[in-house]
């Protein structure tokens, strides 16, 4: 079993496995904690930072308005497939059955693109990919 430490210093993670060096700050993290932090930060947008003990928690600091613009954009690019005619046509098999719920997340992405507002976001959830069989 792995063993996970964060450094406040990096902000960055390190596995005792894979990591010959570390930086001398490190703090020993469950498995569960490095995989909370990094699902946390995919929920928010939020950066990782260290907290007064040297452990990871997610930057408290107010997001941007720029900061909320690019992880918009970022989540508009990971689901581009989604719109690709072959992935909607409902001739082909398989294909998307839930396009029209991509469609909606995306406009509330593009929403936040053209108009991104400061501080925390309620951000929609990526629907999950329902094929044809």
């Amino acid at each position: 079993m792995s063993q996970f430490y964060f450094s406040a210093k990096t902000c960055g993670f390190y596995d005792l496995e894979a990591s010959s060096a570390m930086p001398d700050d490190v703090v020993e993290i469950t498995e569960e904690v490095y995989e909370d932090m990094f699902q946390q930060q995919y929920n928010t947008g939020k950066k990782i930072v260290g907290d007064a003990n040297g452990y990871p928690v997610l930057d408290s600091t107010e997001t941007t308005p720029d900061e909320n613009k690019t992880r918009a954009s970022t989540l508009l690019l990971v689901t581009d497939w989604a719109i690709l005619p072959d992935v909607i046509d409902e001739t082909s098999t398989p294909h998307l059955t839930n396009y029209l719920e991509f469609k909606e997340y995306r406009a509330q992405l593009r929403a936040i693109t053209v108009n991104p507002p400061a501080g925390d976001i309620d951000w929609p959830t990526q629907p999950t990919a329902v094929w044809s069989s």
